[in-house]
């Protein structure tokens, strides 16, 4: 299975004029603006190296442009609900923080 920079190529290479998504709000966005809706979320995402992304996900474009940035970077995500209780979301990001601090101090 393809995945992360190469899946991001795949998935914004329709017609640039095509619409892509569409946003409630501000309507249609084509393909041809993707890649530079994903910039935003691009440089705040940037690492050194790969990394895990919590991405606590909605239903709405900037969950998906999220999603593409991540792909983009060849990060790995975790699509969280974003109406998750706060504890179960606390729960979650302490378990990641144990895990990761247990992973690099061997």
């Amino acid at each position: 299975m393809t995945g992360g920079p190469d899946l991001f190529r795949r998935l914004t290479a329709g017609d640039s004029a095509s619409p892509a998504l569409v946003d409630p709000v501000t309507g249609p966005i084509p393909y041809g603006a993707v890649r530079a809706r994903t910039d935003r979320w691009t440089r705040a995402l940037a690492a050194d190296r790969k990394a895990l992304v919590v991405c606590f996900a909605g239903r709405n474009v900037d969950t998906v442009l999220c999603w593409l940035a991540v792909l983009r970077l060849g990060h790995a995500v975790a699509m969280l609900d974003a109406d998750a209780a706060p504890a179960a979301r606390d729960r979650f990001l302490a378990a990641y923080v144990r895990a990761h601090a247990t992973t690099n101090a061997q």
